[in-house]
């Protein structure tokens, strides 16, 4: 396969990928740059509907306050119909809860799909680094299964490094988020 891929890459002259070996991963991170920018924009417009079912809400909680103090005789009916709306927004909410659960399961089996793609290209990446010869650097494993962060290093570089996921690194070292620091030492799963 290295040895096709080499000939491939020989009689097809110097492309942008061999010339700058980190091409193909500039260009995958920019894909996923813009997914994420576009998952950001859904979230932001999904929070919008929320916040305008709330105001709502808010509205109609107020109306209930302005119809006690006006008396219980003339505002039974109109205590029915908002109790009816207060239904249905909670039903709403709920089927929101719901569409917001989906879209970020979904986004969560892309980005797997994404990560196991960008490791694929990695790996034909450094197939290619080694058939032309470039020394690539990997990080020193201890025998203790733990690697203590450098400066430039991220969640995503370090599992690549381990051939792990960002995901495992996390759940393994009970991190919350991707942010990390230079001299912490992380355990390797």
């Amino acid at each position: 396969m290295k040895v096709l891929l080499f000939a491939l890459l020989l009689a097809t002259g110097p492309t942008k990928a061999q010339k700058d070996p980190n091409f193909l991963l500039r260009h995958e991170l920019g894909n996923l740059t813009a997914e994420l920018v576009q998952t950001k924009a859904r979230i932001e417009s999904q929070e919008t509907v929320i916040e305008a079912i709330r105001r709502e809400m808010d509205n109609h909680l107020a109306m209930n306050k302005e119809l006690v103090k006006g008396g219980l005789s003339e505002s039974s009916g109109k205590v029915d119909e908002l109790q009816k709306i207060s239904q249905d927004f909670a039903g709403d909410l709920v089927a929101l809860k719901k569409s917001v659960e989906t879209a970020l399961s979904k986004l969560e089996k892309e980005m797997d799909a994404q990560n196991k793609n960008i490791r694929h290209l990695e790996l034909a990446l450094k197939s290619v680094l080694d058939a032309l010869g470039v020394d690539t650097k990997q990080p020193t494993l201890s025998s203790d299964r733990s690697y203590t962060v450098k400066d430039g290093d991220s969640l995503g570089k370090i599992a690549i490094a381990f051939n792990t996921t960002t995901k495992a690194l996390k759940e393994h070292n009970n991190l919350t988020k991707d942010t990390i620091r230079v001299g912490q030492k992380l355990q390797i799963p």
